[in-house]
C-alpha cells in the first residue's frame, strides 16, 4: 500500500513537472513570435516615417497606377462589381497602451457567378499607418495575411465559389485612432 501511495506520488510529480515544462516552453514561443512582430511592426513604421514628402507621394502614386492597371486588366476578363464591408471606427480611450486589436470589419457570402475576388480595394484613400496587418480569410481559414503599406496597396487575385464566406479582420494598435470607411473587395464573374 505505501509502495503504490509513492508511485502515485512520484507520477504526480512528474505530470506536474512535465506540465510547467510545457506552460514553459508556450511561454517563450510566445514572447519570441511577439519580438518578431514587434521588429516587423518597427521597421515597416521606421520604413514609411524615413521617406520624405516627395518619395511618400512617388510611393502613393506607383501604388495608385499598379492599381488603376490592375482594375483595367481585370475589367477585361472579367465583370466586377465591388463589395464594401461596413464602415469600421476605432476610437482610443488609453493612449499609452501598447496593446494590439484585432477585429473582424465583417463578413461576405459570395453570390451566385462569381468565381475570383480581387482583395483589397476602397474609395478614397484611408490611412494604413495605424494597421499592423490585414488578414483575408475564406470559409474561416486564413487565406492571407498582408502586413505594410505596399502589401495592402497591391491587389491580388483569389479563388473563390458562390457560398464562400470571406471575413476581413484587421489588427491595429488599441493606442490608435482608425476609420476604414468604403473598404473591400472586387467581385469578379467570368465574361
Amino acid at each position: 500500500m505505501l509502495r503504490e501511495l509513492i508511485l502515485i506520488i512520484i507520477l504526480l510529480i512528474v505530470i506536474a513537472i512535465f506540465i510547467a515544462m510545457k506552460k514553459t516552453s508556450e511561454k517563450r514561443e510566445r514572447n519570441r513570435l511577439e519580438k518578431e512582430r514587434k521588429k516587423r511592426e518597427m521597421k515597416r513604421k521606421d520604413g514609411l516615417k524615413s521617406l520624405s514628402d516627395e518619395e511618400r507621394n512617388l510611393l502613393v502614386t506607383t501604388m495608385r497606377k499598379e492599381r488603376t492597371s490592375f482594375i483595367e486588366n481585370a475589367e477585361g476578363e472579367y465583370e466586377t462589381a465591388f463589395h464594401p464591408f461596413p464602415t469600421f471606427e476605432h476610437t482610443s480611450v488609453d493612449k499609452t497602451s501598447d496593446m494590439l486589436v484585432e477585429k473582424s470589419i465583417g463578413y461576405y457570402v459570395i453570390p451566385k457567378g462569381y468565381d475570383r475576388i480581387a482583395a483589397f480595394f476602397f474609395i478614397g484613400e484611408p490611412s494604413f499607418e495605424p494597421i499592423n496587418a490585414i488578414t483575408l480569410n475564406i470559409n474561416g481559414m486564413v487565406n492571407r495575411r498582408f502586413e505594410g503599406y505596399q502589401e495592402y496597396m497591391r491587389p491580388r487575385y483569389f479563388n473563390v465559389k458562390s457560398g464562400d464566406i470571406i471575413t476581413i479582420e484587421i489588427e491595429f494598435e488599441e493606442k490608435e485612432n482608425l476609420v476604414l470607411k468604403d473598404f473591400g473587395v472586387l467581385l469578379l464573374k467570368t465574361k
